[in-house]
């Protein structure tokens, strides 16, 4: 009896956990939900004080992605030029970073959107923050709410699956691997378009659809352009599709990509897209793509610790098409494999347009260099102009992101579909275990990396008080002329650009993308009044400069010269 009674009490706690995640709920009860679970896991990744600016870890910020060493500093630099400077156009543009051309902060990966909010706090309040930490959390928070939305507006809504596509947005491995790309961590911007996509494809949608889409897509270009590009092929694919189905009139899809065009042409004039000032290199396409492998084949797992620590990367550059799905992720595509090949396509004839355009993102991320592993299958030659206009978007690998969470997607729908609420919600669950445990050593590095306070290559107190009496920094060489050895020199010049953005004090130099430097030092102007001047002395080219003899301090390292410094000062800040 004693044995009957706990059977039975088993077997009425199940049906009783059964009907709670199997119950259809609310949209907005979802959403809740969602969010809690994100917030409790943002609350373990990231502590307070990195999250309000003020840790340690910012003097020195570092990212997981490869060649990181300078983008979260470059970021930030260019995001308080922007909240100090005045009102011009083109609108993005910092006379003193790089200066005396300036720079557009969208190559330096600002985040315009988050920078234009900046500028108008400060503008209201006086106040210049650090917004990075909460836009990091923010990213993760929006990944998890909106791959739940996706799943309840395409498949059940029951808590199983919203909470698996919560675990899931959370430890998508292309979103965790990316920190150190800020501006890139925005992929939840293109979960929120297959969102619009699918509310077009609604008998009879409403007119603010097609508003809320071409709004959105004013959001994605100024986050960053390879999001916009992504977000505006999959909105245009929704109208367009809309428009094949008789979802919507011919005239109303017209209309929409009329009206579409010119708010981003507009914007794409106004915020200054086309005033690179450097032609665009054809190099990069074809080594920056994605494994034919990296989907499928664990990588940096907790689970299948394969290959190691690693990614499967043939080209040096095949970490910008990281791309693989994770354990749980994995387990709902195997576990229903008789149903969601047919699944997909039937979907394929229903939404051809997008399809088709997902194949080309495809086909596009694995590039001209097809790699299966660490094989070279086939190397398709492409004339020079082709070559000109991939390199446009030469880290092609990223053009993965929308099939990686769209499969997701489809994945966690199908599994209530094959296997029915109660069995498909335990399938859910344990797919959701798999996919947060799968992705730890990700999840451990990037706890890890923010609460680092690492250690900056100058005396930052120092530095600052000689910066503030000056109006200009010159480095010599500049950033991009400092050799390919990541060391203190480049370190040094990303520190000084750094500090100088905390002071609003032009610098001569910046990490950018789209933007070329000159490497000629024999031509340099006398030492100015205002100018604080160094020379980088640990680089290849520090024999072809020469140093003043006068107003300068000179170590191993560096020399610095400044007329409003005296000798022992300059001493002070050249030491090593």
């Amino acid at each position: 009896r004693p044995v009957n009674n706990l059977m039975d009490m088993r077997i009425r706690l199940g049906t009783q956990l059964g009907a709670f995640f199997c119950r259809p709920r609310k949209i907005s009860c979802l959403l809740f939900c969602s969010f809690v679970l994100s917030l409790i896991f943002c609350l373990f990744e990231f502590n307070w004080d990195y999250l309000s600016g003020t840790s340690p870890y910012w003097r020195t910020p570092r990212g997981l992605v490869g060649g990181s060493y300078a983008d979260i500093s470059t970021a930030w630099s260019g995001y308080e030029n922007f909240v100090h400077d005045a009102w011009r156009l083109p609108l993005f543009n910092v006379p003193k970073l790089g200066a005396p051309g300036g720079i557009n902060i969208i190559f330096t990966d600002s985040i315009p959107i988050l920078a234009m909010c900046g500028r108008l706090i400060y503008l209201a309040t006086g106040i210049t923050f650090n917004p990075f930490g909460w836009w990091t959390a923010g990213c993760f928070v929006a990944s998890g709410m909106s791959l739940t939305l996706l799943v309840a507006v395409r498949g059940p809504r029951e808590l199983g699956p919203a909470m698996t596509a919560t675990v899931c947005g959370l430890c998508m491995p292309a979103l965790m691997a990316r920190y150190g790309h800020l501006a890139l961590m925005a992929q939840w911007e293109i979960i929120i378009a297959f969102v619009l996509y699918f509310q077009l494809q609604q008998p009879r949608p409403s007119k603010w659809n097609t508003a809320a889409a071409i709004l959105f897509c004013a959001v994605a270009l100024w986050t960053h352009v390879y999001i916009f590009v992504m977000v505006l092929s999959v909105l245009v694919a929704g109208i367009l599709q809309a428009a094949a189905n008789r979802r919507i009139s011919l005239w109303h899809g017209i209309t929409g990509l009329a009206v579409l065009a010119l708010i981003v042409c507009t914007m794409v004039g106004v915020s200054g897209y086309l005033f690179t000032g450097q032609p665009v290199e054809d190099a990069g396409f074809g080594v920056f793509s994605t494994n034919l492998m990296s989907s499928f084949v664990p990588q940096l797992s907790g689970l299948f610790p394969l290959i190691g620590g690693k990614i499967i990367d043939a080209t040096g550059g095949q970490y910008e098409g990281f791309c693989y799905l994770g354990a749980g992720t994995l387990l709902m595509i195997i576990s229903t494999l008789p149903i969601l090949p047919s699944l997909l396509a039937r979907s394929a004839r229903k939404h051809a347009i997008l399809v088709s355009m997902l194949v080309a993102f495809t086909v596009f991320a694995v590039s001209n260099q097809i790699f299966f592993g660490y094989w070279r299958l086939a190397t398709i030659p492409l004339p020079p102009f082709l070559m000109h206009m991939a390199s446009v978007f030469r880290s092609s690998g990223r053009f993965m992101w929308p099939q990686i969470y769209l499969l997701t997607a489809a994945a966690i729908v199908a599994v209530p579909a094959f296997y029915g609420r109660a069995a498909g919600g335990r399938l859910l669950l344990i797919a959701a275990f798999l996919q947060f445990a799968d992705t730890s050593p990700l999840r451990n590095a990037l706890a890890a990396r923010v609460a680092d306070a690492g250690e900056p290559p100058l005396p930052e107190v120092l530095w600052t008080a000689a910066i503030r009496r000056h109006s200009l920094i010159r480095i010599l060489p500049p950033l991009y002329c400092l050799g390919p050895e990541i060391g203190f020199a480049r370190f040094s010049a990303v520190e000084l650009d750094l500090l100088a953005s905390h002071e609003n004090v032009a610098i001569n130099t910046v990490v950018a993308a789209r933007h070329i430097e000159s490497c000629n030092t024999s031509d340099i102007a006398p030492l100015a009044a205002g100018e604080l001047r160094v020379y980088m002395l640990a680089t290849p080219d520090a024999g072809a400069m020469s140093v003043p003899a006068k107003d300068c301090a000179t170590s191993d390292r560096l020399a610095v010269c400044s007329l409003a410094l005296n000798p022992a000062e300059l001493s002070a800040l050249s030491a090593p």
